[in-house]
């Protein structure tokens, strides 16, 4: 009993000490309330900031709007890397696709040449390839000297895509633009709450 009786009494004594801790400290106060307050910033900044990275229509027409702030130094190859079996089949699948899109491309590699019984080829992601990226794509696009080393199985290489000096969409350059526009929209919501609450 006497122990409960202690546990009691040192629990109120903890309590009292809380209450009492911001009366002896009251700097303690101002960093509690600085630190509620850069919360309470932080979460609304972290939603309005997370609504603009989401925001793909949004994203690409700033986009559109800005496009002459995004540009590139050296140029980007943005594509697909093929690897296939037999110079017969590359040269197959290169007269099959030479009409094509290189998205349609990739796709219609896929569909035909992958499947659930045979794989014919292998296929990156589509990806931007600066000059150093990638063995095969420095060869073939950039024209570098050092070759690609075959895959055993898939020996024969091609590229789907093309070579680009800037960037397309948005996507090309997308942590900048993401950032920007998310910059842009919180501006935007500053000016309305100073409007709305003078």
């Amino acid at each position: 009993f006497e122990e409960r009786l202690f546990n009691i009494e040192l629990e109120q004594l903890k309590e009292t000490e809380k209450r009492l801790a911001s009366a002896r400290n009251p700097e303690i106060n101002t960093i509690l309330e600085e630190y509620r307050n850069g919360s309470l910033v932080f979460r609304i900044t972290n939603r309005t900031w997370n609504e603009a990275a989401t925001d793909t229509l949004g994203l690409q027409q700033f986009f559109i709007d800005n496009r002459n702030k995004y540009t590139w130094e050296a140029p980007r190859f943005k594509g697909y890397v093929v690897h296939a079996q037999t110079v017969k089949d590359r040269e197959r699948i290169l007269e099959e696709i030479k009409d094509m899109s290189p998205d349609l491309a990739a796709r219609y590699i896929r569909e035909t040449y992958i499947t659930a019984d045979t794989v014919a080829v292998k296929i990156s992601k589509k990806k931007l390839y600066l000059q150093g990226d990638d063995e095969y794509v420095d060869e073939l696009i950039f024209k570098t000297e050092k070759k690609g080393v075959p895959y055993l199985e898939f020996p024969r290489y091609f590229v789907v895509g093309e070579l680009l000096s800037e960037p397309q969409d948005y996507t090309d350059v997308k942590a900048y633009v993401v950032n920007d526009y998310q910059q842009f929209r919180e501006r935007i919501w500053i000016e309305e709450l100073k409007e709305k609450y003078p």
